[in-house]
């Protein structure tokens, strides 16, 4: 935050002329620890997403991922925290945008509550939802079906039944589907198998009835080391209450794959934006920085250029920040 507030310091000058200000000098040290604190943070990430939100048009659903992050900087490791305040967002596949759907303090709750609070109160429903295992129970399925919405959501061991039950349907039923594709790149090579299964709902444990399941996804990753000549293999299993077609299939393959945008997403944010290193213990002031840091990265990912080369320019040349405001329409 210090190091924050010296840089406001130095380029004072020219940040009052960018905002039209006309104050003589940059605010204190503590002053602006207090307006942090005093900030809406909700009202705060709504005006953020309705001004440098970015919209665009595709065929087929608008995928978003749901993940958490947690803010290692919050952690007190002098009191033996383990654990901080987290934000939780939701990232769009095409785009990387993100947006802010809630926050929790990991010490005390859970990601879990977050994102049932968030799709209770969204209402109807129109994109499509990818998630880790941990959102993957049947309360949280059912709010997103029964408002219209489609979710991909991952099976792993904490739904121990119902994932012994799509390891039982890729051994001993042919699939319905079936896609394969190989990438070379990175000194590795790449290969995706993908297998598309019908479910019938009546067949699996009836605390999933209401969830819609309608279809399972079987994604197989090869990775051979061209330089190591190691290979690494895993297989990763998703269900949907998408009623699969050829073009349903090959989109639900893709979006699990689209999925691991919130892993570049959470890599911009701790690595090129140092939101890590960003040591606050006040939890109001972290959601806040954290809300700050996510309208930035937004606004500098829709670039296509490297975040940490662009920021690294703009600290040079103060005429680069000029489009990303405009371009919003928000000077």
């Amino acid at each position: 935050m210090s190091v924050i507030h010296r840089a406001m310091e130095d380029s004072w000058c020219e940040l009052a002329e960018q905002l039209g200000l006309q104050v003589a000098k940059c605010v204190s040290y503590p002053q602006i620890k207090r307006i942090l604190i005093g900030i809406d943070i909700e009202s705060f990430n709504v005006i953020n997403a309705q001004y440098f939100g970015s919209t665009v048009s595709q065929q087929g659903l608008h995928w978003q991922s749901l993940d958490g992050k947690e803010l290692c900087g919050s952690i007190d490791g002098i009191l033996g925290q383990k654990r901080g305040q987290s934000v939780v967002s939701l990232t769009a596949h095409q785009t990387g945008q993100s947006e802010v759907v809630g926050y929790y303090d990991g010490s005390k709750e859970s990601e879990k509550p977050v994102a049932t609070v968030y799709f209770q109160q969204a209402g109807p429903l129109k994109d499509g939802y990818t998630f880790d295992a941990l959102h993957t129970f049947p309360r949280n399925l059912e709010l997103i079906h029964q408002r219209g919405g489609v979710y991909l959501a991952q099976v792993k061991g904490n739904q121990k039944v119902l994932r012994e039950d799509c390891e039982l349907i890729h051994q001993h039923i042919r699939a319905d589907y079936f896609e394969q594709k190989i990438e070379k790149g990175h000194g590795r090579v790449e290969t995706r198998r993908a297998w598309g299964y019908e479910l019938n709902e009546a067949s699996l444990e009836k605390r999933w009835n209401g969830a819609g399941l309608s279809s399972l996804l079987v994604v197989e990753r090869v990775r051979y080391q061209t330089k190591t000549q190691k290979q690494s293999c895993e297989t990763a299993y998703w269900v949907s209450n998408q009623v699969l077609d050829r073009q349903r299939f090959a989109e639900l393959a893709e979006a699990a794959r689209g999925h691991w945008s919130v892993e570049v997403h959470h890599y911009i944010r701790d690595v090129q934006m140092g939101e890590d290193r960003l040591v606050t213990r006040n939890s109001k002031e972290a959601r806040v920085m954290a809300g700050f840091i996510t309208t930035a990265t937004n606004m500098l990912v829709g670039q296509r250029q490297n975040v940490s080369e662009l920021r690294e320019r703009m600290t040079r040349n103060m005429a680069l920040v000029d489009p990303l405001f405009k371009r919003n329409n928000f000077l």
